[in-house]
């Protein structure tokens, strides 16, 4: 099967309508970060006649060629069974060949009405950052393109997602939604598809972003909490000293995101002024945060380059420092990973120094 860059495909090009320029963004969030430039990826909105769905997600057109560049989760060559290697995200291009089996067809959508698709993988039904800024974001392309309400379309998710039935619930109960059964293939005279807004590894369209802020967030004048965010019942990247650190945060919220409601996360973040927490899909709620809120997030200093949260912050306009404890590894089991960590990079946990970290508070004039 061939692979494909929705805009590579000649025929759909006269379909293909960009959203937004590209920006580029220059700035430094920690002393040992290099100063890089990053450019934000172009936006738009595909149309598609008589093609094919299928759940992994997987989206093939009428020539029988696989799109890729609308989707996060393709990056996972391995969920694909690729027969060959291919260069995921090199200059945007895809040449290669892929060996897929996809089961025939179980449904068809014949009527000329408009159906979105919104694909997401198993990886990431549940991770705030993924259901918002990979799938939520995209309402707006659709506003923008057709100049419609974006409540009032028809969407396609391509497996069940719990955390985007709460945001359906709680923002947008009436819209309709249809869930695909697993490994099902569904076909559509007519599919919309709109563009990631995050194709380049975390570098999110900043227009994108404070349209969430300003479309579901809640409106708090006053800025007064001081939040730390534990990942205390996490199996990595939680901090082993933690409750020592606690004693010297009096009057700070100690917040377990697990413990809290979606709307309970929202409202605590856009009343906070300070945000502090080890590297973590907890983040997202950065969205929620009013500018000028000050963000430090602690990381391994071997993971400076990971920019998904720093430019998420500085699109926001939140004040963003990267803090580097020093880290102790988590022990394999049985030569493997335990379940639920995902990369080899997050097989570590965190011990704060408490009087360097207080200096650097006092730094920052957090305290």
């Amino acid at each position: 099967m061939q692979v494909k860059n929705i805009s590579d495909i000649k025929y759909f090009t006269e379909k293909f309508d960009l959203m937004d320029f590209p920006f580029k963004h220059q700035f430094n969030y920690h002393p040992d970060a290099p100063v890089k430039t990053f450019t934000s990826p172009t936006t738009f909105m595909g149309e598609f006649m008589n093609c094919k769905v299928n759940s992994l997600p997987l989206l093939i057109t009428e020539d029988n060629e696989m799109v890729t560049d609308h989707v996060w989760p393709l990056v996972h060559k391995e969920k694909y069974k690729a027969e060959k290697t291919h260069n995921y995200w090199t200059n945007g291009t895809w040449d290669k060949q892929m060996k897929i089996n996809i089961p025939p067809v179980t449904k068809k959508f014949d009527l000329h009405k408009w159906y979105i698709w919104l694909p997401v993988d198993s990886r990431s039904v549940n991770n705030p950052w993924h259901v918002w800024i990979d799938m939520i974001s995209k309402f707006r392309l659709i506003e923008d393109r057709y100049a419609v309400h974006w409540e009032k379309q028809h969407y396609i998710l391509s497996q069940p997602s719990p955390y985007f039935e709460k945001i359906r619930q709680k923002f947008f109960p009436n819209t309709e939604v249809t869930v695909m059964p697993p490994n099902s293939t569904w076909q559509f005279r007519h599919l919309l598809v709109p563009s990631m807004s995050n194709r380049l590894d975390g570098v999110i369209v900043p227009q994108l972003a404070d349209w969430i802020r300003w479309t579901f967030g809640p409106r708090n004048k006053k800025q007064f909490r001081k939040i730390w965010i534990s990942r205390k019942n996490s199996i990595t990247r939680n901090v082993t000293n933690e409750d020592e650190v606690f004693m010297h945060l009096k009057g700070w919220d100690i917040l377990k995101l697990e413990d809290l409601t979606l709307e309970q996360q929202m409202q605590y973040f856009s009343e906070a002024k300070v945000v502090v927490g080890p590297h973590g899909a907890g983040f997202t709620n950065l969205l929620w945060c009013s500018p000028g809120t000050k963000v430090i997030e602690l990381q391994d200093s071997k993971m400076l380059s990971k920019k998904v949260y720093p430019i998420l912050a500085h699109h926001l306009n939140l004040d963003f420092k990267i803090y580097t404890p020093d880290t102790i590894p988590v022990q394999k089991i049985d030569g493997e990973r335990p379940a639920g960590v995902k990369r080899h990079s997050d097989l570590i946990n965190f011990k704060i120094d408490i009087p360097k970290l207080l200096v650097f508070f006092q730094d920052q004039n957090i305290i």
